[in-house]
């Protein structure tokens, strides 16, 4: 159990980290002691050196002995050093003690290095009675240093007073260490013990202290690990196996003993209450348990099977397909004008329809079949084990996907509705067999078909065909192009010029070119729609913008140019963006042009969507000076009563009435209307698709002045633009 790990890993961790301090506050209490221990060994040295240096003194004094090389020995500052050479030879423990001067009389008592910073020292600090510090040597051995005054007692002014009160002998032998004071400092005891046999002592008694420390703490991290195991983890370990169960669908698992715990009044804890508590947690999962799966693979509302469950069904069935080799089939049904009913009569009606369907689609598939609602009014069905030949598996779907079709437009008894509720559905079929194709294909390709039943006026069934899936494909392949064609500069701008009834050009139209690399020039009628769908309208109605702009700022700088108007098509999607007039007022003020130069085509579709707001943009861009031109008049929901509302400088009549103007009569007499009207509105009038001689005249006598066609001049790159008409080079815009 991770749980059990864990708590023994803790414990042995905080009892470790306990363990170490402990031991590390003994090791320095050891030291701590087993240096003053030292230290009072060689204060004790120090006495016995002290007293016998006295003793021998007084004696040698008393025994008025001459000094001589045989007697010369008897002298404490002599025999001492011979003492301690001696004394290695009775104990092994390296103590070296001597007492020395910084003026000796006998050399083997002279201070060294050490000694004499100790004399210097107590010299500094007349009060102190000793020193004990650590030293390292230049062989590199270590000692503890106990160092403590020797200084002049009366008796020692015998030798180391005046000279001349000193013994005869002494004079004779010594011509230094004279003119002492009682109290002046002589020199010094020095007491060394090496630093290993100190070090040694302190680990010997700390291995000891070690060792019951260890002994110790894994008797308490034992005993507390029995009992927290006893106490804690054991019962854990029962609540994490009735969860198991619970979790494996055995959901009458109970923690019995804690139960019967928790009932004892002296033994209720913690873990009893949670024991309690997971009891009737356990309690309530077994009683939800089929609410919960209700919720996760049905839907609510039908009580059929919801996406999720279905997309499992789905599998199941291509596994048996596998296993089979036979045909299946997907059902994917949409009811038609459901949304209708659901605005006007209010959701709870239209939940009302859902579920009727619901049982008229089970009532009517094989019992073997899955009716299933992903979501909203769409409902799919998995058809299984069909036949082995796909032929004989369509039709078989099909008279199944018939059948439900003619159920559900039987008319629908309704609450709060009086009238009986007519429905209809559009059913899109796809077969399928194994893993040929995934679940998600299938689903696309069902819902493609559906798309195909819709767009055939609906109520209808269609099957899923490969022709319809690669026009698809096509289209979304033409999308991604379309998107990199903006960053990649495979766009072009083409100019058409517009010449008055004398021939001469007054304007060009910006004409949107788009050259496929691996494929060539795309139509416009191919990707405009496209674009307008996909929203790369927008980018690519910025860059003409900016284009044209850029192209008008290049005439403004000629004489024989800077009079020409350039008009540029402008979509419903753009002409309604929110910040449309901003993004021409900014153009015109970053390119410096002259703002009655710049045109704006529009279709009728832009007017139909809110002529209120479409005039009082158009007059924010007309009071920046900006022109209109109505762009195929006539082919739409061409009204005199919009046309009276809306700021337009010019008609544009479409070049289907022009084509067949000189043979149709008809077209003959709506060009006709159109001009007088136009004349009558005080509108201009440009015709569009000007292609032959005819055409041109019976513009002309009926009073058109204004024309754009082949006949003048086919779309064309700006560099062929101006040489045609002999137009002064543009500038390099890119």
């Amino acid at each position: 159990m991770k749980l059990k790990f864990n708590i023994w890993l803790l414990l042995s961790a905080l009892l470790s980290v306990v363990l170490a301090i402990d031991l590390a506050f003994s090791y320095q209490k050891l030291k701590s002691e087993t240096r003053a221990e030292t230290e009072y060994d060689a204060k004790t040295i120090y006495g016995f050196m002290m007293a016998t240096r006295r003793v021998y003194q007084e004696q040698f004094i008393a025994s008025k002995l001459p000094v001589n090389d045989a007697t010369i020995g008897l002298l404490p500052a002599h025999s001492f050093s011979r003492i301690s050479q001696d004394f290695a030879n009775w104990n092994n423990n390296g103590i070296i003690f001597n007492n020395v001067s910084d003026v000796p009389r006998n050399p083997k008592n002279q201070a060294d290095q050490f000694e004499l910073e100790s004399i210097n020292w107590f010299r500094s600090n007349p009060d102190a009675t000793e020193q004990m510090r650590d030293i390292v040597t230049e062989q590199g051995v270590g000692y503890l240093l106990f160092t403590a005054p020797i200084r002049i007692e009366p008796f020692c002014l015998k030798c180391h007073g005046e000279r001349a009160a000193a013994p005869s002998s002494i004079r004779e032998r010594y011509s230094e260490a004279y003119g002492y004071k009682v109290g002046d400092m002589r020199g010094v005891v020095s007491i060394r013990i090496p630093t290993k046999h100190f070090q040694y002592r302190v680990y010997r008694l700390w291995a000891g202290q070690l060792v019951k420390s260890l002994v110790g703490y894994a008797t308490i991290f034992l005993a507390l690990g029995f009992i927290l195991d006893r106490l804690v983890i054991r019962r854990l370990s029962r609540l994490k196996d009735s969860a198991q169960q619970i979790a494996n669908g055995e959901y009458d698992a109970r923690d019995t003993q804690d139960q019967r715990q928790a009932k004892k009044p002296d033994a209720h804890d913690e873990i009893s209450d949670l024991a309690n508590t997971f009891d009737r947690m356990a309690e309530k999962v077994q009683n939800r348990e089929a609410e919960i799966f209700n919720l996760a693979y049905f839907d609510p509302l039908t009580k059929l099977p919801n996406r999720r469950l279905l997309m499992d069904r789905l599998n199941q069935g291509m596994i048996a397909s596998h296993r089979s080799q036979t045909y299946g089939a997907l059902l994917m049904l949409d009811l038609d004008q459901f949304k209708t009913l659901n605005d006007t009569q209010g959701h709870d009606v239209g939940d009302q329809l859902l579920i009727a369907v619901a049982q008229r689609l089970t009532e009517n598939v094989r019992q073997e079949d899955t009716v299933s609602r992903p979501g909203g009014d769409e409902f799919v069905v998995i058809l299984d084990n069909l036949n082995q030949d796909a032929t004989t598996a369509a039709k078989q779907a099909e008279m199944i996907a018939e059948k439900v079709r003619e159920a559900l437009c039987k008319p629908y008894k309704l609450k709060g509705v009086e009238q009986l509720h007519e429905s209809t559905a559009s059913i899109g079929m796809t077969l399928f067999i194994g893993h040929e194709n995934t679940s998600d294909v299938l689903l696309k390709q069902a819902d493609v078909a559906l798309y195909q039943a819709k767009d055939a006026g609906r109520n209808r069934l269609r099957f899923f065909n490969p022709e319809m899936q690669d026009t698809i494909d096509k289209r979304t392949s033409m999308e991604n192009a379309l998107r990199l064609s903006i960053r990649q500069n495979e766009l072009q701008i083409y100019y058409q010029p517009q010449v008055d009834k004398h021939g001469r050009i007054f304007g060009v139209e910006a004409l949107l070119r788009w050259f496929r690399p691996g494929i060539g020039m795309v139509s416009p009628a191919d990707f405009i729609p496209l674009a307008e769908e996909s929203g790369l309208i927008l980018p690519i109605g910025e860059w003409v913008l900016k284009t044209a702009c850029t192209q008008l700022k290049a005439w403004s700088n000629h004489a024989d140019t800077r009079n020409l108007e350039l008009a540029i098509n402008v979509s419903a999607r753009q002409f309604h963006q929110a910040e449309f007039v901003t993004q021409i007022a900014t153009c015109i003020t970053l390119f410096g042009i002259n703002p009655t130069r710049l045109k704006l085509e529009l279709t009728e579709s832009i007017v139909l969507e809110n002529i209120a707001d479409v005039v009082q943009r158009m007059q924010q861009l007309r009071a920046l000076g900006i022109s209109f031109s109505m762009d195929d008049f006539g082919t739409g929901y061409s009204s005199l009563s919009y046309l009276k509302q809306l700021p337009l400088d010019q008609l544009k009549i479409d070049q289907s009435f022009v084509r067949d103007i000189s043979i149709d009569f008809n077209d003959a007499a709506i060009v006709r209307a159109i001009l007088a009207m136009s004349q009558s509105l005080g509108l201009n009038v440009i015709a569009e698709g000007v292609e032959t001689q005819a055409q041109h005249e019976f513009l002309l006598a009926n009073g058109c002045k204004a024309f754009q066609g082949y006949l003048f001049g086919k779309p064309m790159p700006i560099d062929e633009l101006e040489k045609h008409f002999d137009l002064l080079p543009d500038v390099d815009i890119s």
